[in-house]
């Protein structure tokens, strides 16, 4: 999706080159129409150099968004921080279980387990609750960069040339939704405390350990209610980036 590829000089990308070739379609449609027409051609070159500007003018928006991301949000890849929360929520998880499975091996001791798992269940449900979310938003992350390219090329063309509310509505969605994980992935980090290596240090055995989860409890209880607002963030974020986005857009195309 990102190769460049350059033919005499002039460099585009498959996902440019998919937009320059709606235009130049719609601009050789506008020419034929303007022949064919007796007296229109000045008002038709007229609407196809206004077109053109208003495609140029959005393409490069976007392109300075792009350029700017890292710039404006310290964020350079977003998916990046998506997986060092995903990677957190998921060592806790696993520590908790890898305790509560010990507590069970401690033989007259393991009857406690349940009270293990239930005193952790506190934690360990908002953990699993955030994992899930996270990872949606990491694949919502992975489709915009795969296919995000491709389908503003198309909206770019189709906003310039025919269907300007539709595509301003499909653009706005793309980079509400790009904008959003971006904006996530810059402030969801400095909600809790980064404890996955601290965690991996740890090694629980049965007998031994049999107050593990009062230590595991101890260190959860420091940033539960921030994973709470990093999962509620999520969803708000992506949902509401969307939205605003693709309701700006279209409104902006009846324009």
């Amino acid at each position: 999706m990102t190769d460049v590829i350059c033919i005499a000089g002039l460099c585009f990308s498959p996902s440019t080159a998919i937009a320059y070739s709606i235009l130049a379609i719609y601009a050789g449609y506008k020419l034929i129409r303007a022949l064919s027409t007796p007296g229109q051609l000045q008002h038709e070159l007229t609407d196809l150099i206004k077109e053109a500007a208003v495609f140029a003018v959005v393409l490069w928006a976007v392109s300075w968004i792009g350029t700017n991301l890292y710039k404006t949000t310290g964020v350079l890849y977003p998916s990046d921080e998506v997986e060092k929360l995903i990677d957190e929520a998921w060592t806790r998880v696993v520590k908790a279980q890898q305790c509560i499975a010990n507590i069970r091996l401690s033989g007259p001791f393991s009857a406690y387990a349940s009270y293990a798992e239930a005193k952790l269940s506190k934690y360990t449900t908002v953990y699993e609750s955030s994992l899930w979310t996270l990872s949606q938003l990491r694949g919502i992350q992975a489709v915009l960069q795969q296919y995000g390219p491709v389908i503003l090329a198309i909206a770019f063309a189709l906003y310039a040339a025919w269907l300007r509310p539709i595509g301003g509505a499909v653009i706005g969605v793309v980079l509400g939704a790009w904008l959003g994980v971006a904006t996530f992935a810059t402030y969801a980090p400095g909600q809790i405390t980064f404890l996955q290596q601290q965690l991996q240090g740890m090694d629980f055995h049965p007998f031994v350990d049999l107050g593990c989860d009062n230590r595991l409890a101890a260190m959860y209880d420091g940033d539960i209610d921030g994973w709470r607002s990093v999962a509620a963030m999520a969803i708000l974020t992506i949902s509401l980036s969307m939205l605003v986005g693709g309701t700006a857009g279209y409104l902006l195309g009846r324009h």
